[in-house]
């Protein structure tokens, strides 16, 4: 959405609070029928948002506030980063990233002494990102726009990628546990293709809502949806979970766009030996797949069990296993294009 001459990407509504304006990613029509915390708290984490904005000027600043929040299990942390890019280049010494801490924060922004470089570079490259588009790329903390100054305008279309990848799943999605936007799958996956992302990463509520799948499908901005099914609903009944998968990918599927559809990544209960309702729950999601016509691709297959993929959680990637998975994402991505373009 646009306010102020900022494309708030992945933000379907701005609305007023004392400190700032707070940032939504889902629509009225479907928040009430997600989690208490979602509504509280996960539909306004800053997962894949970005301010988007060209300088006429030569320098332009921004205004955020982080409200002090409670560190309560649920919470969304309230200190982070933003990290700045120039198009798809990540920003250089010149304007690092800029750390997020509660209360009013100032970025300070201009455009790197490279960008004639960066410029030409584009254009013989072609496809991505306009290295002229500043996006400032949030992170999980919930953050309010304060106000902008200088002379800015939002991109245009062709200074943007043509096509956009919905993702939609689990903390894992979302983000957490990421040294930076850019360590994700969700944005290298988009950037390797030379596409836009949008991510619907709820932590610790990927309920399998059939009203998100819903949802997603009214939504006329994307061209792709990857949906990872599973990680947050261990509490599920076996009815419970194959009720939900089913109307989820059933929902997907009757779409018509392509869907790329995985499931539970290698966690603490492969790598400690006590997988067997996680196998199940994989089992359920690849027949229900195969069974609709989407494209599957095993969790497993995605981010192996290995204690050296993830935390000390045992479910969120370390910085070798965001890696991993972000690689083997891209591999898969790749053939679930090339069975589109076969009419696989």
């Amino acid at each position: 959405m646009l306010f102020q001459n900022i494309d708030f990407h992945n933000v379907d509504r701005l609305f007023k609070t004392e400190s700032g304006y707070k940032m939504q990613r889902v629509d009225d029509t479907v928040l009430p029928y997600l989690s208490d915390v979602a509504k509280r708290e996960v539909a306004y984490f800053g997962t894949g948002v970005e301010l988007r904005f060209v300088m006429e000027g030569h320098a332009a600043e921004i205004t955020l506030c982080i409200e002090k929040a409670d560190f309560g299990l649920t919470s969304a942390p309230t200190v982070s980063r933003i990290n700045v890019f120039y198009g798809d280049y990540q920003s250089g010494w010149q304007t690092p990233d800029y750390p997020l801490v509660p209360g009013r924060n100032v970025i300070r922004l201009c455009l790197p002494q490279e960008i004639k470089d960066l410029r030409k570079l584009h254009h013989q490259t072609g496809g991505g990102f306009a290295p002229q588009v500043i996006r400032l790329c949030l992170q999980q903390t919930v953050v309010e726009f304060v106000c902008a100054s200088g002379d800015i305008r939002p991109p245009r279309a062709d200074e943007c990628p043509a096509k956009t990848i919905l993702f939609y799943g689990s903390s894992i999605t979302n983000g957490a546990d990421a040294q930076t936007v850019a360590a994700t799958f969700p944005f290298r996956t988009a950037q390797h293709f030379n596409m836009d992302y949008l991510n619907l990463g709820f932590s610790g509520n990927a309920m399998l809502e059939k009203e998100m799948a819903q949802y997603i499908c009214r939504r006329n901005d994307w061209d792709y949806a990857c949906i990872e099914l599973g990680a947050n609903v261990y509490g599920y009944s076996e009815s419970e979970f194959t009720s939900h998968v089913k109307d989820f990918i059933e929902t997907m599927a009757a779409d018509g766009r392509p869907v790329f559809c995985t499931d539970l990544f290698g966690c603490r209960s492969d790598i400690f030996g006590c997988a067997q309702k996680t196998e199940w729950m994989r089992s359920v999601v690849k027949a229900q797949a195969e069974k609709s016509g989407v494209f599957y691709v095993p969790g497993l297959t995605l981010l192996p069990a290995n204690a050296m993929y993830v935390t000390t959680d045992g479910v969120h990637p370390s910085v070798v296993g965001a890696n991993v998975l972000a690689q083997n994402y891209q591999l898969y991505f790749q053939k679930f294009l090339e069975s589109i373009s076969c009419g696989g």
